[in-house]
């Protein structure tokens, strides 16, 4: 669709309505399941490489703050982390990947308007998911362990310290904290979705994404490389706490993303008045 055709009231406008968003999420789903599973697991991996490599970044800057520092002014690791973990969702929308979260709004949205299917959409979140995985584990292995990027503190600490509190947030907290942080996540694909150029998608992509991360709120793809690079750094993470944080995590994530974003899009687009046009 022609940037330049588009128009309201005769002005041209350089971004998308929420039925013309829609419709995008309808394509992006329908070409979800019929990508090749080889190519999807292919892009999971590429997905969970930026996000690890968003993390990295994230870890060398906020967490070389010293201690007492971050321990008296916690606002500026939290303002450091807003400007550095976004990259991560910028890479994976503006150069390509599968990213689990992302796509528990966008193949709930194709799935209500009957595009795909259930068995499409399940089959789609578990390839996606376990590809997401393997590719932070592998990028946490070769890039921040092997190198030894943590090895020293306060970076080591920072690392060790947050996986541990992580891995012990009893598990309604980890799931309810889950809720807002694809909330946002998933606002921030929807925002990218509506504009039509690259600095207006950058934008949209990183504000979401700033705010989660400078809650602390719990996205299952983030902890994947969190407590995989805190486990490796010598963090006490233990194969149980492990996946009580994935499970926790990745259902608030779906809750979060699927039934409020999700759900809210395709409430709006479908349940106007009769005589109610889109803006």
């Amino acid at each position: 669709m022609s940037e330049d055709v588009i128009f309201v009231d005769s002005l041209p406008r350089s971004y998308n309505i929420d039925d013309e968003v829609e419709k995008i999420v309808d394509v992006i789903a329908v070409r979800k399941i019929s990508t090749p599973l080889w190519k999807t697991i292919f892009l999971g991996l590429l997905a969970g490489m930026f996000v690890s490599l968003a993390g990295m970044f994230m870890t060398e800057m906020a967490g070389g703050i010293p201690l007492d520092t971050r321990t008296r002014f916690p606002v500026i690791s939290k303002l450091i982390t807003c400007l550095t973990f976004p990259i991560g969702i910028v890479f994976i929308v503006i150069f390509g990947g599968e990213l689990f979260t992302g796509n528990s709004m966008i193949m709930i949205v194709g799935w209500a308007d009957k595009k795909i299917n259930v068995i499409n959409l399940i089959l789609n979140w578990i390839e996606v998911f376990f590809s997401n995985l393997f590719g932070v584990v592998a990028c946490v292995y070769l890039f921040a362990y092997v190198t030894g990027i943590f090895e020293s503190d306060p970076q080591h600490e920072f690392i060790v310290s947050l996986s541990e509190k992580k891995i012990n947030t009893v598990w309604y907290r980890l799931l309810i904290s889950a809720i807002p942080a694809n909330v946002l996540v998933c606002l921030s694909f929807y925002l990218a979705l509506s504009a039509r150029d690259i600095s207006s998608k950058i934008i949209g992509l990183y504000l979401p994404i700033a705010t989660f991360a400078a809650t602390g709120w719990e996205h299952v793809v983030a902890n994947m490389f969190f407590l995989s690079c805190g486990w490796m750094y010598g963090a006490n993470v233990t194969a149980v706490g492990f996946l009580k944080c994935m499970a926790c995590c990745a259902t608030g994530n779906i809750i979060g993303g699927a039934l409020i974003v999700g759900a809210s899009e395709y409430i709006i687009s479908h349940f106007r008045n009769k005589n109610e046009q889109p803006i």
